[in-house]
């Protein structure tokens, strides 16, 4: 229905830069088997629009809470439940 698009839109535009990324990383570690995402930091930023320094930031403090596992080139996902509760938290 058109209010679902509307409501759709919004949560697009309103999101945190927090619930985008862990958005993001929960559609880019589906298709891995490993649970990893192997982009860097800079890939990340520009795939959801976003400063590298911002995401940089987002992501240090979803390691610091073990939702992943950051190493040079890729991220693990540890909690994915703890991602969806972030993302969903409108």
């Amino acid at each position: 229905s058109f209010s679902d698009i509307i409501a759709a839109i919004q949560k697009i535009l309103f999101a945190s830069l927090e619930q985008r990324l862990a958005g993001f990383l929960l559609d880019e570690s589906g298709g891995s088997e490993d649970g990893k995402i192997y982009m860097t930091q800079e890939q990340i930023a520009k795939a959801i629009g976003s400063a590298r320094e911002a995401v940089s930031r987002s992501l240090k403090k979803m390691n610091k809470d073990g939702s992943i596992q950051i190493s040079r080139g890729s991220i693990r996902i540890l909690d994915k439940r703890r991602l969806y509760e972030m993302m969903n938290t409108f």
